[in-house]
């Protein structure tokens, strides 16, 4: 695949729309839901952006055991960003509703 950049108008455009993974990706499966964080320079005129991904589920944590009893304290997982040119985007991600 050719890698065809967003100009610098296309990708500020962008900039707080919400989207929706279309695919697997090393820290988020599809459907996660993420916003367009920003648009950066990535060579002269060639612009790509960057979202952050919400997580779709907390993590728990086992603070300690007391025989069958647990304690668990709910942890936000770890926000994920990416950053996608224009081919990437527009094949990888979806525009979303919230």
């Amino acid at each position: 695949m050719n890698r065809v950049y967003f100009t610098k108008e296309q990708a500020r455009q962008k900039i707080g729309n919400a989207v929706e993974s279309l695919s697997d990706f090393p820290s988020v499966p599809t459907g996660t839901k993420g916003v367009v964080v920003k648009a950066q320079r990535f060579k002269h005129e060639n612009w790509e952006l960057k979202v952050r991904w919400k997580p779709n589920e907390p993590r728990s944590y086992i603070l300690a055991m007391l025989g069958d009893t647990s304690i668990n304290f709910p942890m936000r997982a770890k926000t994920v960003t990416d950053v996608f040119c224009k081919s990437e985007f527009e094949s990888l991600v979806k525009p979303s509703n919230g």
